[in-house]
């Protein structure tokens, strides 16, 4: 018999989040203010005086805030962490989950495209491990037979 545990992250203060993608915001009368928690995987970061960039590929998150990664992308958003993330965990490829305030819209290069796309004020940050089929505890429960002789 197994039993599987599912993973969650809470975040506190985003009982009233905007319940958006990024590629709504500032669309259709969506707002560019307000708090998100939004999911994906890093594509760049950026570290400077002033704290850390990170460019997101975002995906659907699901009730437990876990990203999806095998769904299809809902847009792209900048995120600006106030403080130091290292490059080896933070990284490209790497997959985050992040509840921030998102606050109106940065410029994002994309090879030789520049797209315009959601800022996010990070208030807090979880980090997934790499690979995303490792991100659910299972839990087994096994009955055993015992031989001597």
């Amino acid at each position: 018999m197994t039993l599987s545990a599912c993973t969650t992250v809470q975040f506190d203060g985003t009982e009233d989040r905007l319940q958006v993608y990024p590629t709504d915001v500032g669309k259709n009368g969506v707002p560019t203010q307000g708090v998100v928690v939004w999911g994906g995987q890093v594509m760049a970061l950026t570290n400077s005086e002033e704290g850390t960039i990170l460019q997101i590929l975002a995906v659907p998150i699901d009730s437990g805030n876990v990203p999806q990664p095998d769904s299809r992308s809902v847009g792209r958003f900048i995120a600006f962490y106030p403080g130091f993330l290292e490059p080896r965990d933070y990284g490209e490829g790497r997959w985050v989950t992040l509840a921030g305030d998102l606050d109106g819209l940065a410029d994002a290069q994309v090879g030789e495209y520049v797209m315009s796309v959601p800022y996010v004020k990070v208030r807090q940050i979880h980090l997934w491990p790499p690979n995303p089929y490792n991100w659910s505890p299972n839990w087994n429960v096994g009955v055993g037979v015992g031989v001597t002789l």
